[in-house]
């Protein structure tokens, strides 16, 4: 923070510019001049998130979800127009980010299913970003369980995970049984998790000299354009 302290005792005259300067740091246009520095935070922010997005770095390769199929949420997109100005005054502004799950990538920690078993995670690119629920019926597929394996799976026709060799039993997710046929093509869609543990995400804030470049230029910026003033 910078603190000014202007005496004018004894001072009888001052340059009318001198006096525009002293007054935009020192008196009410020192709020405008942080507001309008914050927003040059906010849009260099901004900058920083939609190149991240378009990049793909909030995209998780070891999930395997890219490829043909593959829809873009706008994750990345909705965190970068959620910077704003949270507030301003004459010492100083705040920028923020309220976006969903956005505290979740800076921070990190568990994830839980609430209100279900399991965590559904998509291990296909048709499954990024989908619901099971959506995905099934999107695709007009089945999705099912089989005995020991976590996951959610469905048939293919062709290439998939396994094949199954033996007429095996499995569990729709109605939670009711079926039977799958021996030699069955299946590939696993989602799997399952009582939960994860999520490490913050590298990259995920917008680095801090940036933003105080970008505020320092939008001060001294508009600080010209008020002393210009006629």
């Amino acid at each position: 923070m910078i603190h000014i302290e202007v005496n004018f005792e004894g001072i009888h005259e001052l340059d009318a510019e001198l006096k525009r300067l002293i007054g935009a740091m020192t008196g009410s246009e020192a709020t405008e001049l942080n507001q309008v520095a914050a927003q040059s935070a906010v849009l260099a922010a901004r900058d920083y998130h939609l190149a991240f997005a378009q990049d793909r770095k909030w995209d998780n390769p070891s999930l395997g979800t890219h490829g043909p199929g593959r829809e873009s949420t706008g994750f990345g997109e909705d965190i970068a127009v959620a910077w704003h100005v949270a507030s301003s005054d004459a010492t100083g502004a705040i920028i923020a980010n309220g976006a969903p799950l956005y505290r979740h990538k800076v921070k990190g920690g568990p994830i839980t299913p609430k209100r279900v078993k399991f965590l559904t995670i998509p291990i296909v690119p048709e499954a990024h970003g989908r619901r099971a629920i959506d995905y099934s019926r999107d695709f007009s597929s089945r999705l099912f369980m089989i005995p020991g394996k976590m996951a959610l799976f469905e048939r293919v026709e062709n290439e998939g995970d396994f094949s199954v060799l033996t007429p095996t039993r499995i569990r729709k997710r109605n939670g009711r049984n079926a039977g799958l046929a021996a030699r069955s093509t299946v590939r696993a869609v989602y799997l399952l998790s009582r939960g994860i543990t999520q490490d913050p995400w590298l990259g995920a804030l917008p680095p801090e000299e940036d933003l105080i470049e970008a505020f320092r230029r939008g001060w001294l910026e508009e600080l010209a354009t008020i002393v210009d003033m006629p």
